[in-house]
């Protein structure tokens, strides 16, 4: 122990003021996110994930996945970590969701720290902070570095593959193997799609060792595949590999035909050429996250690297940019659709490219030491600086599309991180007003999901939704049984992929892929009001409210949500 702390501080010993103050500012954006999200409410995703799978039995998380929308691992996790601190109370936990926030900010410290890991092993030490700070200042990772998925955590298996693949190369130690096998099975149990960066690094590792052996050797692929094979330590790597893949497709036997047959995979592009042609421009464009200021040094680094003759790590330069781009391609070979985030993963790996292309562009551009250090220091306040103003500026956007009931979803910007997006704030405000006493109607609301979780919490029943184009017919002929009663209507042109969740009294009953229409008698409403939440920004009208029994007026404006009363009429 004594040994390892000793080792600690020479390590650090190595770095100046400037260097350790860099490494300090490069954190900055990472502390301003956190101060910013980590008590943000739950939206869609998460509150399924958690109320389904993490919360559920240990048999339910490991065998259970009919949408492909458990992310295994991730869940496990979590569903230990809530076991071990004693709160598994679901509406507790989503009143408080730092609990859970927090533990996801310990798994992406963890990345940072692999990614500086890895830099400062086998780059450059000295520039280790650089690592850092392009990949906290990803946009796309800081989205994702918070959020009860399993992304963050794929995020941190997947660099952790390459750090300790690399390690085991170099130092072919036992406790290398143990964390790849331990790393590649996590990654591919959290999440299947994951397979793409794990095949992609591991083809292009295997073929620059394999060409080594092969120019060493003088012979040709096929006997230099037969000496690599001699050599024990590739052949335990292959063995471990294989290991992690079968041990995979065991733990997902229970739910094989679902990761065989979903949506995600029957959803094949009209396109073939769809995922290169508009998810790898996109997700590039995202994960670049316009720090224009680092064009020059990019687009300079081929002329300097070439003319110079001589790149520092070439090798793990050309691994981790295949790692990139070969996801993309065997994405178009399997013929899916994946979504952006499926590629958000990349996110470290990416900026481990761009801190050592950058370096090696600073390298060979024979700048004097002091002007070297001015270089990096400028770059590292920029990246810091700039990545806090994107994120105001962003939080602005987010705003500004919920008051106009504009939904945004893509890598970069989420309308779950606006800062008016606290449904758990609306559903206490309602109930402020007395929404506790009668029934709250969700119409064209942001996400009807976790607003109707919120409402739950705080106990006022809801119902959700009320079609597309929002409207209530209420019929006062019908029987008094004190439900909502939902009409199914089916409309064979609607491009909606998303489930439709109406709470009943607390209970939930999905309907997919079409819209549904409330009516309401009369006898089943409290006499006097009911509450109506729009995020519509115009005032809503009575012609979007077909009744002859009531009218409506502006409330309140609290959150992303204007509040409506509907008051029966003399």
């Amino acid at each position: 122990m004594v040994g390892k702390l000793e080792g600690l501080i020479v390590k650090f010993s190595k770095f100046d003021t400037i260097h350790l103050s860099l490494t300090l500012v490069s954190i900055l954006p990472l502390g301003y996110w956190v101060f910013l999200q980590l008590d943000q409410d739950l939206w869609w995703d998460e509150l399924i994930s958690l109320r389904e799978y993490a919360l559920a039995s240990l048999e339910t998380n490991l065998t259970v996945n009919p949408i492909m929308n458990n992310h295994i691992f991730s869940n496990l996790l979590i569903n230990l970590y809530t076991r071990l601190i004693g709160n598994r109370e679901f509406y507790d936990l989503i009143g408080n969701p730092t609990i859970l926030r927090g533990f996801q900010l310990l798994i992406s410290i963890s990345t940072i720290l692999y990614c500086f890991k890895l830099y400062y092993k086998f780059v450059d030490q000295r520039s280790s902070f650089l690592a850092i700070a392009l990949l906290i200042s990803c946009i796309p990772f800081l989205n994702f570095s918070l959020q009860l998925r399993g992304y963050s955590l794929s995020m941190m298996l997947l660099v952790s593959v390459v750090y300790h693949t690399y390690s085991y190369k170099k130092y072919a130690k036992a406790r290398d193997l143990a964390f790849v096998l331990i790393a590649v099975f996590a990654a591919l149990f959290t999440l299947a799609s994951n397979i793409y960066v794990l095949v992609s690094f591991y083809l292009v590792f295997f073929f620059f060792e394999l060409g080594e052996v092969k120019m060493k050797s003088g012979t040709g692929w096929y006997r230099a595949s037969l000496k690599l094979l001699s050599k024990r330590q590739y052949l335990y790597l292959i063995f471990t590999l294989t290991g992690s893949a079968a041990i995979s497709f065991i733990a997902y036997l229970p739910t094989l035909d679902d990761l065989l047959n979903n949506r995600f995979v029957d959803n094949q592009p009209d396109d073939t050429l769809f995922v290169l042609k508009t998810r790898l421009v996109d997700v590039s464009i995202y994960l670049f996250s316009k720090r224009w200021l680092l064009l020059p040094f990019l687009l300079a680094a081929p002329y300097l690297v070439l003319s110079s003759k001589s790149v520092k790590n070439l090798r793990l330069l050309v691994t981790l940019s295949a790692s990139i781009m070969l996801p993309f391609v065997l994405a178009v070979l399997h013929g899916t659709s994946p979504y952006e985030r499926t590629f958000v993963v990349i996110a470290p790996i990416f900026s481990l490219v761009m801190a050592m292309v950058i370096y090696n562009t600073i390298s060979h551009s024979k700048l004097s030491k002091k002007s070297e250090t001015l270089t990096y220091s400028g770059l590292i306040i920029y990246l810091s600086l700039w990545a806090m103003v994107e994120i105001k500026a962003n939080d602005q956007i987010l705003v500004n599309n919920s008051r106009h009931g504009i939904k945004e979803q893509n890598i970069y910007r989420n309308f779950y991180h606006a800062s008016n997006f606290n449904p758990n704030q609306i559903s206490e405000r309602l109930k402020i007003l007395g929404a506790d006493n009668t029934r709250t109607i969700l119409v064209n609301e942001i996400d009807r999901v976790s607003l109707g979780y919120y409402l739950i919490k705080n106990e006022i029943k809801s119902s959700s939704p009320i079609a597309t184009e929002p409207y209530i017919t209420v019929r006062g002929d019908k029987q008094y049984d004190n439900r909502l009663l939902v009409q199914k209507v089916e409309d064979k042109h609607s491009e909606m992929s998303f489930t439709n969740f109406v709470y009943n009294q607390n209970e939930s009953h999905v309907y997919n892929n079409h819209e549904l229409m409330v009516f309401m008698e009369s006898d089943n409403i409290q006499k006097d009001h009911l509450f109506m939440l729009t995020t519509d920004v115009k005032p809503l009208t009575e012609s979007k409210i077909i009744t002859s029994f009531y009218h409506i007026q502006l409330k309140d404006r609290t959150g992303f949500v204007h509040i409506y009363e509907l008051v029966e009429k003399d």
